[in-house]
């Protein structure tokens, strides 16, 4: 399957996920229960958390060959 058909609907399915409160039928209907299973709150938190730790890493590693590149420097 094409990759940007599965982008496509995760965007999608993300969308619709984070969209559930604003319209009052998260818990209303048993197949919305199915199809999202967890809070919406979740689809809210996630991409902060991701972007959290996305950011960390990369300061993390930046600063790993900073300093590294500082000592290889001094040598």
């Amino acid at each position: 399957m094409n990759r940007f058909v599965i982008i496509c609907l995760l965007f999608t399915y993300y969308v619709i996920w984070s969209l559930l409160p604003i319209f009052e039928i998260e818990n209303s209907n048993p197949v919305v229960s199915l199809l999202f299973p967890i809070s919406s709150n979740v689809a809210i938190f996630l991409p902060i958390f991701l972007l959290l730790i996305g950011f960390t890493l990369t300061g993390s590693v930046l600063g790993v060959l900073l300093i590294r590149s500082d000592k290889k420097k001094k040598v």
